[in-house]
């Protein structure tokens, strides 16, 4: 019981209502991917025995992009790829909502799942760092929280599958996006110098220690 007031403590925190929009965007992008352009683009343009094969095309590229994403952000940070993916998904929402299919350009459907692949890899692996590195004395509940809110876009996303077309929830994944975006970019405003400061004194701390355990190495040798 006291998990769950934790968690609901988590939850409506100022910090996290600022960057929730993201996983739950992250949950309505894969179930617009596994829900929706398997079904409106890979199943009635490529046909059904291709759904698979698009599939594997998303699955080599988000593990390759997985792999260049945390490389990449260990080193320049999470902003970078987010800037990326932002910009590969209002890229793929556009050109779904303006493509004049024909027989000579079906290739293009591996492309889109190709580019789902960059870019859903890069929210998958990085809110999730996000979530551990905002809630750093909390990262349990900070994990759980994430599960929970990001499956529950992916809830709502197949929830709403019957209601809407596909180019309404193309519309509707573009404001969600926005806004997540505007709101992240507030919670960096208010919260990055609180982090730049716990990162400078991990480094302090560690700095230290090492000193103390050089000096203690050192002492020990001439005893």
């Amino acid at each position: 019981m006291q998990s769950v007031k934790d968690s609901y403590r988590l939850a409506v925190s100022g910090k996290h209502l600022l960057i929730v929009l993201l996983p739950i965007y992250n949950g309505t992008s894969n179930g617009l991917l596994f829900g929706e352009l398997t079904r409106a683009f890979a199943s009635c343009i490529l046909g059904v025995d291709h759904v698979g094969v698009c599939m594997m095309v998303y699955a080599v590229t988000t593990c390759i992009s997985c792999m260049a994403c945390g490389k990449f952000s260990a080193r320049y940070g999470r902003n970078i790829p987010f800037l990326l993916a932002t910009a590969v998904e209002v890229t793929i929402y556009v050109f779904c909502l303006n493509w004049n299919i024909t027989t000579d350009n079906t290739w293009l459907v591996y492309a889109l799942f190709a580019a789902f692949g960059v870019s859903l890899a890069v929210w998958n692996t990085l809110i999730i760092a996000m979530y551990g590195e905002y809630f750093e004395d909390e990262e349990k509940l900070a994990y759980n929280l994430w599960n929970i809110v990001c499956s529950m876009g992916l809830m709502w996303q197949f929830a709403v599958s019957t209601f809407f077309c596909v180019y309404v929830k193309i519309y509707i994944q573009l404001g969600l996006l926005g806004a997540a975006v505007i709101t992240y970019l507030i919670s960096l405003v208010i919260y990055y110098p609180e982090q730049c400061r716990l990162i400078q004194n991990k480094k302090s701390i560690k700095t230290v220690t090492q000193t103390v355990g050089e000096k203690l190495t050192s002492r020990e040798s001439v005893i």
